[in-house]
């Protein structure tokens, strides 16, 4: 056997890869780079050493903070100053449980101005349902109908004004709803009720 040294045999695979690797003035094969650390240069590192990473940084966390209170808006008081000069009017009214049809009984409203500050124009008004009529009052109010009214013009800071009426039982009610009301010039009011029970007379 004596081998050609005229053609030698190239297998196809090696001729591919020679002819490739000779046109081409590029190598057969490409190497992606390397990716940089945060705040390394673009020239790779000719030491050979290994660039130390830094440990990641504890991030603190959010402390939750208590807002302070708000305060008045400028120019004002707080709210637990103010309160005390505002007029405050507190009504009450009271009578009998019951009654008997016929006889009479009384109605006492207590008026009570809890301010600091004086009320002008004060009028209270007691309204009675039709089984009750209004016999004699203290002090003389105005009657009209089924109203009874008093005009007081002004009530003074922690004053108490008292009412008492007589009424006459004209029927018979299981509850017979009474109620007053007080109003004042700058629209300051209050209001209170009261029922009473009407039995028939033996």
């Amino acid at each position: 056997y004596a081998p050609s040294w005229g053609s030698p045999t190239v297998s196809p695979q090696y001729a591919l890869y020679s002819q490739w690797s000779e046109d081409s003035t590029t190598p057969s094969y490409e190497t992606a780079p390397m990716p940089r650390l945060h705040g390394e240069t673009s020239k790779p590192s000719v030491t050979g050493e290994d660039i130390p990473i830094p440990p990641p940084r504890k991030v603190p966390a959010p402390s939750e903070s208590v807002p302070p209170p708000l305060g008045p808006p400028h120019g004002q008081q707080a709210e637990s100053d103010t309160r005390l000069d505002e007029p405050v009017l507190h009504l009450e009214l009271h009578g009998p449980r019951q009654m008997i049809q016929t006889q009479t009984g009384e109605l006492r409203i207590i008026l009570t101005n809890r301010g600091a500050m004086s009320l002008q124009d004060v009028e209270v008004v007691l309204h009675l349902p039709r089984v009750l009529r209004g016999e004699s009052t203290q002090p003389t109010g105005q009657t009209r109908g089924q109203e009874i009214t008093w005009k007081l013009g002004s009530i003074g800071p922690r004053i108490r004004e008292t009412f008492s009426v007589q009424v006459r039982a004209l029927g018979t009610a299981n509850a017979a709803v009474c109620h007053v009301t007080v109003l004042a010039g700058d629209g300051t009011g209050a209001a209170a009720s009261c029922s009473l029970r009407i039995v028939p007379a033996e």
